[in-house]
């Protein structure tokens, strides 16, 4: 993360984000131990909606404090948080060199195979070598994404006479070269991912976790942080100028 936590800071926010929920909200909810599942459940699956990082004995640890998160907001207690990114940054750290190595190779698209999309019930990888199988078929199935846009798009051409339509496509590639393309494009996006996520900071990440907390009295209570804040108003401000719109 590129800043280190504030825990006090944190602490006051909750606070005040909680009091605001509790005495503002058109619709207060009770927090309890059914409002602290929601809130493991979502804040884990925000920052893991495909199950490419956490492993199933993360969870299990995790699940400690499924039905304290409410009593831990009341007394702004952060453990859940700190003990839940402390993990997923670790976990991160080690998926860069997943996808680099895997993406090394060429992926073999003969014979039939499958792989599950409904990642709300895929379980997580019971060990490193699951988990990092789940990275290899991921990559494939975005890849092969890939290899089968650039083949019609070659296809494409050559039914053209030489004339394609997407100025993207300037020769005929072989089936190995397309293959390489396509797994460097899913590299690439990966990188930038990747770029993008470190660029986050524990502001960025500690307003996920008080997003799952107002999402719980409904979906459209969300908290911006300063920045967010600031970036908000200007683009609202001029969506709306120029219309006598306030």
């Amino acid at each position: 993360m590129a800043n280190e936590p504030n825990p006090e800071k944190d602490k006051i926010l909750v606070g005040l984000v909680r009091y605001a929920l509790k005495q503002g909200h058109y619709e207060p909810q009770t927090i309890d131990d059914a409002f602290s599942e929601k809130v493991f459940i979502d804040f884990i699956d925000a920052l893991d909606p495909y199950k490419r990082f956490f492993l199933q004995s993360d969870i299990d640890e995790f699940s400690e404090y499924k039905y304290l998160i409410d009593d831990q907001i009341k007394s702004e207690d952060l453990s859940f948080y700190n003990v839940v990114m402390a993990r997923f940054n670790e976990r991160l750290l080690e998926s860069q060199d997943y996808y680099k190595e895997i993406l090394k190779t060429p992926f073999d698209f003969s014979g039939e195979g499958s792989f599950d999309i409904d990642y709300d019930k895929k379980a997580y990888s019971n060990s490193k070598a699951e988990l990092i199988k789940n990275w290899e078929m991921q990559l494939k199935v975005s890849t092969l994404s890939r290899l089968h846009e650039k083949l019609e798009l070659q296809t494409a051409m050559a039914n053209d006479g030489g004339e394609a339509a997407d100025a993207e496509v300037k020769e005929i590639k072989s089936f190995e070269q397309l293959e390489k393309d396509s797994r460097e494009a899913t590299e690439k996006s990966l990188d930038d991912l990747y770029t993008v996520m470190s660029e986050l900071d524990n502001t960025d990440w500690f307003a996920i976790f008080i997003n799952t907390l107002t999402v719980q009295f409904d979906p459209h209570t969300n908290y911006f942080a300063p920045k967010d804040k600031k970036r908000f108003d200007i683009s609202m401000a001029g969506k709306l100028e120029g219309i006598g719109a306030r």
